[in-house]
């Protein structure tokens, strides 16, 4: 209950090959612990219609449809990352928990997802279903202190108002939050780097609705995919110094050599058999500094952004196939 008002947030799986489609799924998630919806809105793109001698508009016409969507949340489950890849995960075949999970990115379509964002206030019900929900914006975030955070931007392509809650779509689902002492953060993957302050993983796709004659988008495509991953820790080496270098004595001319590989990984409890982990490829730094240089109130940091030519996910899950 928030300022007299309830609302309920939960999510299925749409067809793999059908945009918008009903659900097959009955499998209703929730992405994470203690979810918020930033924004919900559409976009009806209304274009003026103006007659020859008049100064006002004659008649306002419909474009094309586009809902816009960004929802947070603490970490916990990995599920909703087919709407970020663009496909199911593939399974590790394990015999025993933990069970793992990959994603890899699609190279054409992407799989959308069906929302349910139910409210009650003051006497009335009301819940949108959001339909082909395609997320393009990614990032996870981690700070000392703190549990890792997920912020979800995408789009959607149709919605309808219920009167009522769907039965079913309140999950009563419990998952293990994620939080700042589970993660590691290695680059190349066998250095670990010691004492991060923060870091973030920035996921854009670049996914797009593909339109037609018609109001409303026929299809979700994947487009060029960057991933950035920023970093603040406190100095204690110079790995990444000579990472941004391009070499041990200074800044190379040219193409940059040595590109390393990295890992991040959020582990849970060690009896909830959670993990999730971003494995990356062709890591190199775009900047890098150092800041509260004889601040003898701060630590002396470095501050490094990394492009990230190549990623993927793996779950670690006690759940014996994906949800």
């Amino acid at each position: 209950m928030v300022s007299g008002v309830n609302t309920e947030v939960a999510y299925l799986h749409e067809p793999v090959d059908d945009y918008t489609g009903t659900p097959t799924d009955s499998d209703y998630k929730i992405p994470g612990i203690g979810t918020t919806v930033e924004e919900l809105a559409i976009d009806n793109a209304l274009q003026r219609i103006r007659v020859p001698n008049a100064a006002q508009a004659a008649e306002t016409v419909a474009g094309n449809f586009e809902g816009a969507f960004n929802v947070n949340f603490t970490l916990g489950n990995p599920w909703w990352l087919n709407h970020v890849f663009g496909g199911p995960p593939e399974a590790g075949g394990e015999s025993d928990a933990p069970y793992t999970y990959t994603w890899d990115f699609e190279t054409d379509r992407v799989q959308s997802s069906r929302w349910y964002i139910g409210a009650n206030f003051y006497n009335n019900t009301v819940e949108r279903v959001l339909k082909g929900v395609v997320f393009g914006g990614l990032q996870v975030q981690c700070q000392v202190g703190e549990t890792v955070q997920v912020d979800l931007t995408g789009f959607y392509g149709d919605e309808e108002r219920n009167s009522s809650i769907t039965p079913g779509s309140t999950p009563d689902e419990q998952a293990n939050p994620l939080v700042f002492h589970g993660a590691t953060l290695e680059v190349p993957s066998s250095s670990e780097l010691k004492k991060l302050q923060d870091f973030t993983v920035d996921i854009q796709t670049g996914a797009r609705p593909v339109q037609g004659m018609q109001r409303k988008p026929h299809d979700a495509v994947m487009g060029a995919v960057e991933t950035e991953l920023s970093v603040n820790e406190v100095l204690t080496e110079t790995d990444q110094l000579a990472l941004a270098y391009g070499n041990s004595n200074a800044p190379v001319n040219g193409r940059m050599d040595g590109a390393a590989d990295g890992t991040v990984r959020f582990d849970g409890p060690p009896s909830g058999n959670t993990a999730i982990e971003f494995q990356m490829t062709g890591v190199k730094p775009n900047d890098y500094s150092w800041n509260n240089v004889g601040n003898a109130e701060e630590n002396l940091s470095e501050a490094i952004t990394y492009y990230v030519n190549k990623v993927s996910a793996l779950a670690e899950s006690s759940q014996d196939t994906a949800r």
